[in-house]
């Protein structure tokens, strides 16, 4: 999955718990950036220090995607 196809679906994950309000958009934006910044953040997640690992590119470049939908 690509990170603008991963950022679409994260985003689209919160549509169910959401409040039906004006910025529902912005909101749902805004979790996908929290769930990001932890899976960034696990400081346990092996993934994150393997230099041969892209996990932590990959989501960075997700980060960007979501941040630039709306």
């Amino acid at each position: 999955m690509t990170p603008k196809e991963k950022a679409n679906k994260l985003v689209g994950s919160f549509i169910d718990y959401v409040p039906d309000v004006e910025n529902y958009k912005e909101i749902q934006q805004h979790c996908a950036l929290i769930c990001i910044n932890e899976i960034l953040s696990d400081t346990r997640n092996p993934l994150l220090y393997e230099a041969e690992s892209d996990f932590y590119e990959y989501w960075q470049q997700v980060k960007y995607q979501v941040s630039v939908l709306f």
